[in-house]
């Protein structure tokens, strides 16, 4: 995976060094026609300190690709599109309080909002995160319309990992990069997409007189590769669907206890999520845009349960949850000023994003009879999103958002999300 993800970083900056060189034979002038001895007097005219709109998108042109569009298909594409919610738990191992007949008394609670808990499906709250760093929306910072792009997109979630127990609590905050570029095939009818997300790593604890238990998750997550097609398009309306497919490349997550041992999640699913999106445009500057997307899990988890021996035995799978996600986004140009320098354009965006869980999440028990899946076998989410799209020198765009829940605690992942994206279009 970091072999992989070297790769596409050299690209990038082959793409920027051919952009370098090419921007000399752009900007370069020839000298002012007159005699040796006036050539020789008059120092030789310098190129200008910033690029002229118009030059610098040609310069991408030339190093990246032409890129020829019609009116309204450029018109659409740079429609501000969704901002997203990432959905970093994961849905699936609920886990019970290890401590049996004790109850809630010597219970603690840590995870994405919960780890360890009492065994009443009725009170348990969200479940144990899924290894592999979050699951794939293809609404963040997504674009309904095939298109030339490389992003990067940035989420902070703060109290992703929330720990509660004995009177104690821990809060601890989860923080993602991704890099991605999409390509466009047969005419711009279709594109395929890679996403290669990293993080800080997922951790959290929660320290009592019992000792210390402990969540890991790595810093490396799945990679994805989406493939989008075309189904509509005018000046107004484009819609377009697709499939994507999560790879399990990312680190598997490590839960330890003080009386327990230490559990393995091993990241091992692959995962299908079939979508389709929809942008509408009108001619007042008000955009629109939907997504439906559906996550299939196509294999569980296989979970291992290990001693300070180095004795490791194997509990089952972890059963991966089936996602439907619903999202919608509103918003309006406020400014436009297309073909110049600097911002050229500026979008304010509310969004709203539901999540539910599709199946029953099943159970299984260790070695020491603790029960892994005795709590909440079902989960909603649903989310608001408010940002700002910022267009710059009509070819990119920096955009920044708040994402926060509005359901109680029992179904929330985050108390909220702070993202920043940036898309270079070519």
């Amino acid at each position: 995976m970091p072999s992989l993800s070297k790769k596409i970083l050299t690209l990038v900056s082959c793409f920027w060094l051919t952009a370098i060189c090419l921007s000399d034979s752009i900007l370069a002038q020839p000298p002012a026609p007159g005699t040796e001895e006036e050539a020789e007097e008059q120092p030789l005219p310098q190129p200008p300190r910033t690029v002229p709109a118009q030059n610098r998108r040609r310069l991408f042109d030339t190093a990246l690709g032409q890129n020829r569009m019609s009116a309204s298909r450029q018109r659409l594409t740079r429609a501000p599109d969704m901002f997203g919610d990432l959905f970093i738990g994961g849905v699936g191992f609920p886990t019970c309080n290890p401590f049996g007949d004790m109850g809630g008394a010597q219970g603690g609670q840590m995870g994405s909002n919960a780890i360890t808990r009492p065994c009443d499906p009725e009170t348990s709250a969200a479940p144990f995160p899924q290894p592999g760093g979050g699951i794939l929306k293809i609404s963040e910072n997504g674009e309904v319309l095939p298109v030339d792009r490389l992003f990067v997109n940035f989420n902070h979630f703060h109290n992703a990992l929330d720990a509660q127990g004995f009177g104690r609590s821990s809060s601890d905050n989860f923080n993602r990069v991704t890099l991605g570029f999409e390509k466009t095939f047969q005419d711009g009818q279709k594109s395929i997409e890679v996403r290669f997300p990293f993080s800080g790593g997922m951790y959290s604890r929660l320290t009592d007189f019992n000792g210390t238990t402990s969540l890991n998750g790595g810093n490396v997550g799945n990679v994805s590769l989406i493939v989008k097609h075309l189904i509509h398009q005018d000046r107004n309306l484009a819609v377009a669907g697709g499939l994507g497919l999560e790879l399990p490349t990312g680190d598997d997550i490590r839960l330890s206890t003080p009386f327990d041992g230490t559990f393995l999640v091993e990241n091992e699913a692959f995962h299908l999520h079939p979508y389709l999106g929809g942008i509408y445009l009108d001619e007042d500057g008000y955009f629109y845009s939907s997504y439906i997307q559906f996550d299939f899990g196509l294999n569980d988890n296989a979970v291992q349960q290990s001693f300070g021996r180095g004795e490791s035995f194997s509990l089952g799978d972890s059963s991966v949850a089936n996602l439907l996600q619903l999202d919608f986004s509103f918003g309006k140009w406020v400014y436009r000023n297309s073909g110049g320098d600097g911002i050229t354009g500026i979008a304010p965006l509310i969004e709203l994003h539901y999540a539910t869980t599709l199946n029953e999440l099943e159970a299984f028990g260790d070695l020491n009879n603790t029960f892994f899946g005795g709590g909440r076998r079902h989960f909603n989410s649903l989310n608001t999103t408010g940002g700002v799209h910022f267009e710059i020198n009509d070819n990119s765009a920096l955009r920044m958002a708040m994402s926060f829940p509005l359901l109680q605690e029992l179904h929330r992942a985050f108390d909220a999300e702070f993202s920043v994206q940036y898309t270079l279009f070519y």
